[in-house]
């Protein structure tokens, strides 16, 4: 079994055996203070609350890039060339609450603590990213080639084929 460890400066082969286990997102600080677990990849709003029980290590996202798309949208072709009015719309909307939310991370940081359920300590706390105000395809390519090189799917593809054309 080979083991590989993902950072910013490529891939790394390990001389040790790591044991992957899935720990729920809630329960991770828990485990790693009673040393249940060595390590965890961890997402906020867990990472500023990690910092009191465990030394952060590296970003594991640091291997895509700067700039890429972690999550987004889609539909069916057939929706959209039904309802292009309304894709337009669902668009713009998005585009006009992501410019509001990186021109007010207080206000924007509170709504998302509300409806995430989350400390609004740690909401204040943690590391928030800028909301996309526009698509961009060249976003997407970072995460479809990496998913590429480690088995997710065989072979990489231009991002492009992913979108509707209508």
């Amino acid at each position: 079994t080979q083991t590989l460890l993902v950072g910013p400066a490529g891939v790394f082969h390990m001389k040790h055996q790591i044991l992957y286990s899935t720990v729920f997102d809630n329960d991770i600080l828990e485990a790693l203070a009673a040393n249940r677990i060595d390590a965890a990849v961890v997402a906020e709003p867990f990472i500023a609350q990690a910092k009191s029980v465990a030394r952060i290590v590296s970003d594991c996202y640091d291997a895509l890039g700067t700039r890429y798309i972690i999550g987004c949208y889609f539909t069916t072709q057939a929706w959209a060339k039904a309802h292009p009015d309304a894709a337009f719309a669902f668009s713009q909307a998005l585009a006009k609450t992501a410019r509001w939310a990186n021109a007010h991370k207080t206000e924007s940081g509170a709504i998302l603590a509300k409806y995430g359920k989350l400390d609004p300590v740690a909401a204040k706390t943690m590391l928030r990213v800028d909301y996309a105000p526009r698509f961009d395809v060249v976003e997407m390519q970072p995460v479809i080639d990496l998913g590429a090189r480690y088995g997710a799917y065989e072979g990489t593809f231009p991002a492009n084929e992913l979108l509707f054309k209508g």
